[in-house]
């Protein structure tokens, strides 16, 4: 499942977070982990995440392509 996701994650695309974010995840202290495929995005994505006042941002180590190789449950993914 090339495309799939981890259960219960939200899929939204590095270009579009700052408009799609608030709609996804109002609260703003809510745990957000980040699980980019991209090592690079992931950090762009919590520094943009906290410029936006989400204040319980965390990256995942390894991403999307860790949790992958650990054989982790996916679903497919929502867009």
């Amino acid at each position: 499942m090339e495309r799939g996701q981890h259960p219960g994650a939200r899929w939204i695309s590095r270009g579009f977070l700052e408009q799609r974010i608030e709609d996804q995840v109002p609260e703003k202290s809510a745990e957000i982990v980040l699980t980019a495929r991209a090592a690079r995005a992931r950090p762009l994505a919590a520094r943009t995440l906290e410029e936006l006042g989400y204040t319980n941002v965390k990256s995942m180590a390894g991403g999307f392509s860790a949790w992958k190789r650990a054989g982790l449950p996916l679903t497919a993914r929502t867009t």
